[in-house]
């Protein structure tokens, strides 16, 4: 009686077709691809080259101010002139 339970549950799940293994094999290469990505971002250091540009940037940055605190004191200024008149 077991057995006749189990082969007619085994027969009422359908067999994997072409169509799942291609999804199943193509969402484990996806998965597979988004760690290499993560592990590279993480784990690969930067090149010489980038690291000389990223300092060149910064030493940019100190040495001029921003547009918009340039902006900001303009506005200032021309505020205080009207106030004046």
């Amino acid at each position: 009686m077991q057995e006749v339970v189990s082969e007619t549950l085994l027969d009422s799940i359908p067999k994997d077709g072409l169509f799942d293994m291609l999804l199943h094999y193509g969402l484990l290469l996806g998965a597979l691809f988004q760690l290499v990505c993560i592990f590279a971002v993480v784990f690969v250091p930067t090149s010489e080259e980038e690291r000389e540009d990223d300092d060149i940037d910064e030493g940019e940055m100190v040495a001029h101010p921003s547009k918009s605190t340039e902006t900001l004191g303009r506005n200032r200024r021309q505020h205080e002139r009207k106030k004046r008149r």
